[in-house]
């Protein structure tokens, strides 16, 4: 009798990744989930990682050796191809799932039949330490696809995908958008239907200084702005537009840097507004408080990042944005703590 197929494959792609993989492929085989099946493709590795796989005897690891090296979007696609779940997570060699991730991200795809995706939170380790800001705000449907037209509010390895959706793309992830291959594959699925990103921290980025996003960050920011240029392009009044907006949103959104003056965070209020408005005409039964909600989030934090490095005096633009202000209700202690550091800073310069 054929063996049955998993409830979820589970999709792990490595080329000379064997100091990371044995702690990525731990943190998937003791999920406490429903059936699932893991898959690592190793694509052509030159380092101990064929050993390191070899060792492994869980009957639920599934390893696929790759004669030549085939590339991420190679080795994606291939391992896509052996899956045999209902469902497709995904992690990347170098980060980590959290315990109970897959259960969560399992019961809601479950409870939603209509999404085609549902992600997770992601913090950042860097040397063992939680580090940076964590990616763990909860975004509904309609918020997320909104989301996706500011940068790339998801992590690939914090993905559960509905298997149903992904075989109507062909193919999964493609060659010409790789390095943003995952953030061209979201903009893909949304034309199919609606994602979502559950609380929880599911997910451990870990940054070393041999991340391939790192190393070519230039590519990498070229393809994901000619993505998000198309897909602002496709909304109502923007395609004139799309490209400048995309190159401005990559930067300020996507990468989380932050205008030095009051020109460049002028600029960044008109972006976004332009972009909340468009999108909102594109989707009129839309409620449109939790986008600006997440515009006047993003403007905030222009703002603020901006006064703290010296210059409290740009505090008051906040409100020459009045659609982001009124969005994101700051409160009191936040403006207060920002000032002063702001002051602190000045003072310090002189």
């Amino acid at each position: 009798m054929a063996e049955a197929a998993p409830c979820i494959s589970v999709l792990i792609t490595t080329h000379n990744g064997g100091a990371l993989l044995d702690a990525a492929i731990a943190s998937i085989l003791t999920q406490d989930a429903v059936d699932f099946e893991l898959i690592v493709v190793d694509d052509a590795s030159t380092d101990d990682t064929p050993r390191r796989l070899a060792a492994h005897t869980d009957p639920r690891l599934r390893v696929l050796r790759n004669d030549r090296n085939l590339g991420v979007v190679g080795a994606r696609n291939r391992g896509f191809a052996a899956c045999r779940g209902a469902f497709l997570a995904t992690l990347d060699h170098d980060d980590l799932a959290a315990p109970g991730r897959l259960a969560a991200q399992y019961a809601a795809l479950r409870n939603e039949p209509g999404l085609v995706a549902v992600a997770c939170g992601t913090a950042m380790l860097r040397d063992g330490r939680l580090v940076g800001e964590a990616q763990d705000q909860p975004l509904a449907p309609d918020a997320l696809g909104f989301a996706l037209h500011l940068g790339n509010p998801l992590t690939y390895s914090a993905m559960m995908l509905r298997m149903a959706a992904l075989r109507r793309l062909d193919p999964f992830v493609r060659a010409e958008a790789e390095l943003a291959d995952d953030y061209d594959l979201y903009h893909r699925l949304l034309a199919l239907g609606p994602m979502r990103r559950i609380a929880g921290q599911g997910c451990l980025y870990r940054w070393h200084a041999d991340n391939l996003s790192a190393r070519r960050a230039a590519l990498l920011d070229a393809r994901a702005r000619a993505i998000l240029a198309a897909a602002l392009a496709r909304l109502p009044g923007l395609a004139a537009s799309a490209a400048g907006l995309a190159a401005l949103l990559i930067r300020y959104v996507s990468n989380r840097d932050v205008p030095a003056d009051a020109a460049g965070l002028r600029a960044m209020a008109a972006a976004l507004e332009q972009v909340l408005g468009a999108y909102l005409a594109a989707h009129p039964g839309v409620d449109p408080a939790p986008l600006a909600a997440l515009a006047g989030r993003e403007w905030w934090r222009m703002v603020a990042g901006a006064a703290r490095a010296g210059q409290p005096g740009l505090l008051r633009l906040r409100r020459s944005a009045p659609i982001l202000a009124g969005g994101f209700i700051l409160g009191p202690r936040a403006r207060a703590e920002t000032l002063l550091v702001s002051l602190l800073r000045r003072a310090t310069r002189r």
